[in-house]
């Protein structure tokens, strides 16, 4: 079956939706929502990293961190999914979460950090420079 081509403001859409049933607890539909995906992009690690968050909000850490190492074998290069694993890591007391912690610092990308921040309890008042997160992220994977 050939992919399904779509436009990217098709894909935010149901990125959207997916969102909006994670926050609803719509566990049934967001199964359905992911095997629709699975079909509509059958090569796209986007699916496994939603089916990944789902298995984070029932805090299912080892299911989650062993697809987000399959998507990450697969597609490296993905700070999303190396803050992603890292936080299912540090939830397993799993000292690796460190290295992956350490990979999306050297990304730069500002939403792997903010996941990293968050996981680690590291905050910042409202409207400071990005980078005063980056270096107190920094310290704490560090430390």
């Amino acid at each position: 079956m050939p992919t399904i081509q779509c436009s990217a403001t098709v894909l935010d859409a149901f990125l959207s939706v997916f969102s909006g049933g994670m926050r609803i607890g719509a566990q049934a539909d967001l199964d359905d929502m992911l095997l629709a995906l699975r079909t509509w992009q059958p090569d796209s690690p986007l699916a496994d990293v939603l089916e990944a968050r789902l298995h984070i909000s029932r805090t299912d850490w080892r299911e989650a961190a062993q697809l987000l190492r399959q998507v990450s074998d697969r597609h490296a290069g993905l700070p999303i999914v190396s803050a992603l694993h890292g936080l299912c890591l540090f939830m397993l007391r799993d000292d690796e979460w460190r290295r992956l912690g350490a990979q999306v610092l050297e990304s730069g990308n500002q939403t792997a950090i903010a996941i990293v921040g968050r996981f680690l309890g590291v905050t910042i008042e409202p409207g400071a420079h990005p980078s005063l997160l980056a270096e107190r992220v920094t310290e704490a994977v560090h430390a």
